[in-house]
């Protein structure tokens, strides 16, 4: 498996419980097209609340698709589809 560590930010004036998130990573090729999505377990505890405007060390770990081409996937984390995109080798 992979682990990552990862910043995440409340850019919100408000606080966010973690239980109204949910953590996703991304494969998809150099034209962005998906070729696979995981859930992502993160350290955090889903009684956690995110502070306004505070940023948090997050780690998490995922093992990647056995099917998953390694020519050109690229990976991102994110909450939907935001995240930043980051080269993958395998």
């Amino acid at each position: 498996s992979i682990s990552l560590t990862f910043k995440l930010i409340n850019p919100y004036h408000q606080p966010v419980p973690i239980s109204n998130l949910v953590f996703h990573g991304v494969f998809q090729t150099q034209k962005q097209q998906i070729t696979a999505d995981i859930p992502l377990k993160i350290n955090l505890k889903k009684t956690d609340i995110l502070q306004a405007l505070k940023t948090y060390k997050v780690s998490c770990k995922f093992k990647i698709p056995n099917d998953l081409e390694p020519t050109s996937s690229t990976f991102r984390i994110g909450l939907g589809f935001e995240g930043t995109v980051v080269k993958i080798n395998f």
